[in-house]
């Protein structure tokens, strides 16, 4: 298993300092739903956002996959993504210091 680091951006800025759409709030519910399924599998080790509400607010959470094509494809299957709602980068992750030794024994 490998490292990951997924960014994530609001597709609408605005979103974040006007306040979500009811279609843009049900897609950021589905997400936050999507990554505790992953945390709940041992794929997700952390989640969170910057607490600003620009246009410069950054979501991240990092994940473990077996290849790129999987890390990828955890993005593209993320409903707020799907949804447009958010707009994703996934990049290999290198930790060093700290991690989930648990983890990186497997």
């Amino acid at each position: 298993m490998n490292w990951y680091l997924i960014t994530l951006s609001p597709a609408r800025p605005e979103m974040l300092s006007q306040g979500p759409t009811p279609e843009e709030q049900a897609a950021v519910g589905a997400h936050f739903e999507y990554l505790q399924g992953l945390y709940a599998e041992g794929r997700l080790t952390l989640a969170g956002r910057t607490l600003d509400n620009g246009p410069e607010t950054l979501g991240l959470a990092v994940i473990r996959a077996m290849d790129d094509e999987e890390a990828q494809s955890m993005l593209a299957h993320d409903p707020a993504i799907r949804a447009g709602v958010f707009r994703g980068l996934v990049r290999p992750y290198g930790v060093a210091i700290g991690g989930w030794p648990e983890i990186d024994q497997n």
